[in-house]
């Protein structure tokens, strides 16, 4: 049989690397081998590696509020910024989404924020927690351009650090830091409104798990 000159040999989707692997499976209900065909069939559904708001959009019942919170959530979690979700972005999108209770949510953003996994943070990572609570709730582009959403979300989170951090030594365990913040009234409410706001996407479960 002869070799058939100017045809491209197909390939599949560059490997998942092994620190966002372990990443996944260490912040994630996820085992290696969920995360391996989570990611395989990702990439069979978004062959480019990536999915863009539009596309994240339609895993959402129709309604404004549910559109207010996507944007909230994409534009969160799109944490470089290059306008679509990937892979491991958009697992972290549907665990979020995925949460139920004022809890589960901060315990969400617990694990999303301790970056280098000691089951600990600090003053600075509690500083990111709060503002993407503020950004998922307040989501007021004006504000954020004129640093009014993060600089609100700086000082409420540098007060709970102080309130919560009662030996001193500026680090949160996830202990501590849960029930500072479910203490925490205004913090609670902004995070009702977040569980209010969200519809975990059905069209996203049902064809990953």
């Amino acid at each position: 049989m002869g070799i058939v000159l100017g045809t491209k040999k197909k390939t599949g989707p560059k490997a998942l690397s092994s620190e966002d692997r372990v990443w996944l499976v260490s912040h994630t209900p996820h085992t290696a081998e969920d995360v391996d065909k989570l990611y395989k069939d990702f990439h069979v559904d978004y062959p480019n590696g990536g999915i863009f708001r539009k596309q994240f959009a339609q895993f959402f019942p129709p309604g404004m509020a549910t559109v207010h919170f996507c944007d909230h959530v994409f534009r969160t979690l799109d944490t470089d910024g290059n306008g679509y979700l990937d892979f491991k972005e958009f697992i972290m999108a549907n665990d979020l989404i995925a949460s139920r209770t004022a809890e589960q949510k901060l315990s969400w953003a617990f694990k999303v924020y301790d970056l280098d996994n000691s089951g600990a943070i600090d003053k600075d990572e509690m500083v990111n927690v709060m503002k993407s609570i503020y950004a998922m709730v307040d989501g007021n582009v004006a504000d954020a351009r004129r640093g009014n959403t993060h600089d609100k979300a700086r000082s409420h989170a540098e007060k709970l650090f102080r309130l919560i951090d009662i030996d001193g030594d500026g680090n949160l365990t996830k202990t501590e830091f849960l029930r500072g913040c479910l203490q925490d009234d205004e913090l609670l409410t902004k995070l009702e409104k977040i569980i209010k706001g969200c519809q975990p996407p059905t069209a996203y479960q049902s064809s990953y798990y």
